[in-house]
């Protein structure tokens, strides 16, 4: 990771060109400047407002730093403390952490003649346009104050501010991230008077020039993140340049009590300027994993899930019929995992089985393990049915409403294993983590299982899927509820131990980094080809996040028969494309051989460096475009999934300038129609049929015999292919491949036509038993 964040700095070093870098902090008369050769910051100590620009180019125009907040009960409202009457003084030091190393300022706003003091942390790092931004807020009077927002960083062009970036604003897109797993995220285009409003991070890009801003929070363990953005030709009457009027950096903090001494600081944000988007959202997921001490679970887990077949109604039968047919099938191909679904609970919060599954837990698990498999269980931790148990006995745990009864979280639908209407649990009280962390235990000690799937997680912020901010929403410590939500997920991951897979659903997912080892990363996938869509949405919007902050889990694959062939080949394609988290979800003791073997061919996953290379282009449908890098030890190539969204047949057309500039043309090669399309030098323009999607393997031409593909695995050569080489003297092409006993398949070899040579086939050896998973 560290090549990555040397060659980054150096590319910008020369793209901004060659500067000194001072590192000082210089006060003249009441404004403190300070720069890191890049970005140059200059703050106005009389007026709390400050300046910031690159390379003498401004970008924020009076910024400043405000709290949202009111009396304990008052009856006048939220007041927003913004930079009226405070004494401001400032000090500066040399920082190092896991972003580099560079100079922070803290500036201290201190209420006259009482009030909340502020205190703005503004940080450079040397050599490189990045600066991080942190606000903390302490109560100086005698009186209690509930905060509601803090904003380390806020521009309005009514008090004169602007945000510049780009060519002008309707030239830019802004890629948002949404609150929880379920929500798409979306590339919103700017329109005069247009809002795009994100949580924890977004990316604004300009079409044009190319260069891109990300703010994004490298902490997500206190409040609730929200960035917004707004354009109005309104605001660009008095200034000089055409920007963004309004531009916030709000962290709530839902009813948080600042008591008389008491201090809250918000998350800490970054902000990244670059001409590289797509590698500059991976460095910030890098980032964010090394803050939050992330430890990355060591393989991409692949299963089979009961809810998108059964749903509720699945059974203790239907399990063992899956069990079976997957031992027989596939444990071969490396899937590992069979994870139960909602269905078999008797309420929410009452865990044990119901009537269904009438062996109960412990046998079900035996049997798992009995074929060679792990066993999952899905859960709703923190949803509690009011016909529990719990709900019976221990109302003192649940989160309260404004009237300070239970607060009630979700209908109970047509589920009847959920237990009625849905309450939530509070988990800032001490009874409910003991509780959590012994039936976590229980699950995995007791009952065997090897992997948890932890879901409906935003409960336990006492609030909708959109947002967690709710005024109404009263936990049993003085906490955010964010705070409340991680110690949750603490004393769950304490329960389940290091050594076994916890997987977050329906989550406020910034705030699980660092709790969880995968997070589902979009909505519910069902059969229609427009829910796929919708799928593929987040599976390429939230690309950065795989394997830097947890393991993205894009849902399902299914192959039964419903589906349109080519439409299930598709979605198995992008989902192994990505490297991203493989289960099923079908009855695959239905499902016939010939679906059986597509997921053959995407087993086991293989970890490839994934782009979605039209992200930014791909505005009202999911990007068209999906490549997987593969680097092995004897060669690199690309697998690239070109996706057709249309039902009508359409030409898609790839840059290959963007792999590289090489002398040498790239060879073709369609995955799924088994056929060589020929060479390739600067462009490729196929035709793709409607609602599917095509698999192109390129391989560079290296004018000598050479492996064009394999047709046992989706990445031809990443996962079967052991070792490759040429003999330049004996002109002999050596490999090892390896594969499942009593499967065949295919290799294709390249041949330069040469009338003076003349190849053949001299030995093949078939000795390795099975795929090592």
């Amino acid at each position: 990771m560290r090549k990555l964040f040397v060659s980054f700095n150096c590319l910008l070093f020369f793209l901004f060109s060659q500067v000194s870098i001072s590192g000082q902090v210089v006060r003249q008369d009441s404004v403190v400047s300070f720069s890191n050769g890049i970005l140059r910051i200059d703050f106005n100590l009389n007026t709390g407002f400050w300046e910031c620009d690159i390379k003498g180019e401004k970008v924020f125009h009076n910024a400043y730093a405000a709290v949202k907040t009111a009396p304990e009960g008052s009856l006048l409202g939220w007041k927003e403390t913004f930079c009226d009457n405070y004494f401001r003084e400032y000090s500066s030091r040399t920082l190092t952490d896991d972003l580099g190393t560079g100079t922070e300022v803290v500036f201290k706003h201190h209420a006259y003649p009482e009030g909340l003091n502020l205190e703005l942390i503004l940080s450079l790092y040397d050599d490189c346009p990045l600066m991080t931004i942190t606000l903390k807020a302490k109560n100086c009077t005698n009186s209690t104050y509930l905060i509601r927002e803090l904003h380390p960083l806020e521009i309005d062009f009514s008090r004169k501010g602007m945000l510049y970036f780009g060519s002008k604003p309707t030239d830019c897109v802004v890629l948002n991230n949404e609150y929880i797993s379920w929500r798409t995220c979306k590339l919103v285009e700017i329109k005069d008077g247009s809002e795009a409003r994100s949580h924890w991070n977004n990316l604004i890009y300009d079409r044009k020039t190319g260069k891109a801003m990300i703010v994004g929070f490298l902490t997500q363990q206190i409040t609730e993140n929200i960035i917004s953005l707004k354009y109005s030709s309104v605001d660009q009457a008095s200034s000089e340049r055409i920007g963004f009027g309004k531009f916030l950096v709000n962290c709530r903090t839902g009813n948080y009590r600042l008591a008389p001494g008491d201090s809250i600081v918000c998350d800490r944000v970054m902000l990244n300027w670059s001409t590289q988007p797509l590698s500059a959202l991976e460095r910030y997921a890098e980032w964010m994993g090394r803050f939050h001490h992330v430890r990355l679970w060591p393989r991409v887990p692949t299963g089979w899930c009961s809810w998108y077949y059964y749903y509720w109604k699945v059974s203790e039968a239907d399990v063992i019929a899956n069990i079976d047919a997957l031992a027989e099938k596939l444990k071969s191909y490396g899937i590992e995992y069979v994870q139960i679904d909602d269905g078999f609970q008797q309420a929410l919060g009452d865990w044990e089985t119901n009537d269904k599954f009438p062996h109960g837990h412990r046998w079900l698990t035996d049997r798992i393990h009995s074929k060679g498999l792990k066993a999952g269980l899905w859960l709703a931790p923190f949803g509690i049915g009011e016909k529990s148990k719990i709900f019976r006995n221990h109302p003192e745990w649940l989160i309260k409403g404004e009237n300070r009864e239970p607060l009630k979280v979700n209908k109970a639908w047509n589920n009847p294993y959920w237990g009625g209407d849905v309450y939530a649990l509070d988990p800032s009280c001490p009874g409910v983590q003991e509780w959590l962390r012994n039936l976590f235990r229980k699950v995995t000690e007791d009952w065997g299982y090897d992997y948890v799937k932890i879901d409906f997680l935003y409960y336990a912020t006492g609030a909708s899927q959109s947002e967690a901010d709710n005024a109404n929403c009263h936990y049993y410590a003085n906490v955010t509820p964010i705070q409340a939500y991680r110690m949750g997920l603490q004393a769950i991951r304490q329960g389940v131990g290091a050594d076994k897979f916890v997987l977050g659903c329906g989550a406020p997912i910034g705030a699980s980094v660092g709790l969880v080892d995968g997070m589902r990363i979009g909505t519910d996938v069902y059969t229609k080809w427009t829910q796929i869509a919708e799928c593929a949405k987040n599976t390429a919007r939230r690309f950065f996040l795989h394997n830097r902050v947890f393991l993205n889990d894009p849902d399902v694959v299914m192959v039964r028969t419903k589906i349109p062939e080519a439409q299930a080949k598709a979605w198995a394609s992008l989902v192994a494309l990505t490297g991203t988290m493989t289960l099923d979800s079908d009855n695959l003791s239905l499902v016939p051989d010939s679906r059986i073997d597509i997921l053959k061919k995407i087993l086991p996953v293989y970890l490839g460096e994934f782009r979605p290379l039209d992200l930014l282009t791909a505005v009202n449908e999911p990007p068209s475009i999906w490549d997987c890098k593969i680097d092995r030890d004897f060669e690199q190539w690309h697998v690239v999934g070109l996706v057709n969204w249309k039902s009508k047949t359409k030409k898609i057309s790839l840059d290959l300038k963007q792999f590289g500039r090489f002398e040498r043309p790239w060879l073709a090669f369609d995955f799924w129609e088994q056929k060589f399309l020929g060479e390739f030098t600067s462009e490729m323009t196929l035709q793709v049929p409607g609602n599917s999607c095509k698999v192109i393997t390129l391989r560079q031409k290296q004018g000598i015999p050479q492996i064009l593909s394999t047709s046992s695995h989706i990445t031809q050569g990443a996962i079967d292919l052991e070792q490759v080489s040429w003999n330049a003297d004996s002109l002999v092409l050596k490999g090892t491949s390896r594969g499942v006993v009593g499967e065949s398949y295919k290799i294709y070899l390249y041949v330069p036509r040469d009338p003076e040579v003349k190849y053949q086939l001299s030995h093949v050896q078939a000795d390795i038993p099975q795929f090592t998973t």
